[in-house]
């Protein structure tokens, strides 16, 4: 089944085809079992296995585009967004290193963690959201003096240096009486 999945992974890789190595390795071991022994086949797993290939992305997609309404609402379109920006940075850093730190307590394989887990998942939540105040609080630590001088940087630049062509796309009044007649 590796052998199958593998040389249809190199040749879509020479071809510069997409593929998916996930999906690859399904359709070998679907197709080995097939070929060996075809009882062997679960149906329902199958059948959720490519549904997850379909429920997954358009999932994400909802909960992104939920996300970015909520941001855009909140922080993008306020009075000050670059205030209210900083002011939630905070926040979105927290729910970033969160979503890392419960996906490596849960899909962790090391045997003591998945032992612990099973038997105490409260308290592995609890550490998980731990780990993520921590980690999250480090790095606002540690970046938010760069962030905030970066920003002074950006906010202090004279309008008359920006080029105006950029912005509204028009050329400025410098540059029509440069350019060759």
């Amino acid at each position: 089944a590796l052998l199958g999945a593998g040389l249809w992974l190199c040749l879509c890789s020479i071809l510069g085809s997409p593929v998916s190595t996930t999906h690859s390795i399904i359709g070998s071991l679907i197709g080995v079992s097939l070929a060996t022994n075809p009882q062997s086949l679960n149906g329902m797993k199958i059948f959720m296995v490519v549904m997850s290939w379909f429920a997954s992305p358009a999932c994400s997609g909802i909960l992104a585009a939920g996300l970015y309404l909520i941001v855009r609402t909140v922080i993008l379109r306020s009075n000050s967004p670059v205030e209210r920006g900083l002011k939630f940075f905070p926040l979105l850093l927290f729910f970033t290193v969160l979503i890392v730190a419960l996906y490596t307590t849960f899909k962790n394989p090391q045997r003591d963690l998945k032992a612990w887990r099973t038997d105490n998942p409260g308290p592995a939540v609890g550490v998980a959201f731990a780990a993520a105040f921590v980690l999250a609080a480090g790095v606002y630590a540690a970046s938010i003096k760069s962030l905030k001088k970066s920003i002074d940087e950006i906010s202090d630049e004279p309008e008359a240096n920006k080029p105006a062509a950029v912005v509204t796309g028009e050329p400025t009044k410098d540059e029509n009486e440069q350019a060759p007649t």
